[in-house]
């Protein structure tokens, strides 16, 4: 296991500076529920949830030109970009992904959009226009590409779509 979390991290660094320049590296790991989960967690002893610091700090972005939003965590003050020493910004990869490269690459990617965007300020949620066209744009799946056949959801995302990343991502030795 220690070997495929290792691997899933040092693809998520690549990515992280290839195709979201200068973004901070960001704890990856295999667990959680679904297929992938960008997290912010509240829970603990950080006192704002996720929707206040995003409210505050797009106050503050908005009306004042600089001023970062803060957290609070154990006695210290984080801010908003402080994504290294912040105890709670984590992507979690389900561990069912491991032995199908497209869909982990596919979902490590649509986390990192979320990533991306509340790293920048702006709106991060999967229903949200920013996300939606950042992942149009990159040609990944969202959680809306799926269709009724008239018994169940059908997932309609084609997943050889993420092949080019794959191909960028095993060609980074060669560069």
């Amino acid at each position: 296991m220690k070997n495929a979390e290792r691997k899933l991290r040092e693809m998520a660094r690549f990515y992280e500076r290839t195709l979201f320049y200068g973004l901070p590296e960001i704890k990856v790991s295999y667990s959680g529920k679904g297929m992938g989960a960008f997290c912010m967690d509240s829970a603990d002893d950080y006192c704002p949830c996720e929707d206040e610091l995003t409210d505050e700090y797009l106050y503050r972005k908005r009306y004042v030109e600089t001023a970062p939003g803060v957290g609070y965590y154990k006695n210290h003050d984080f801010s908003w970009q402080d994504v290294e020493n912040h105890p709670k910004v984590q992507i979690k990869i389900n561990k069912s992904l491991q032995g199908d490269l497209r869909k982990l690459t596919a979902v490590l990617l649509h986390e990192l959009c979320h990533y991306y965007l509340w790293y920048i300020g702006y709106d991060y949620h999967d229903n949200d226009g920013h996300f939606l066209s950042l992942c149009r744009k990159m040609g990944l799946p969202t959680n809306y590409d799926h269709r009724w056949d008239g018994r169940k959801w059908v997932e309609t995302y084609d997943y050889s779509l993420v092949d080019k990343y794959i191909e960028m991502y095993k060609g980074r030795e060669c560069a």
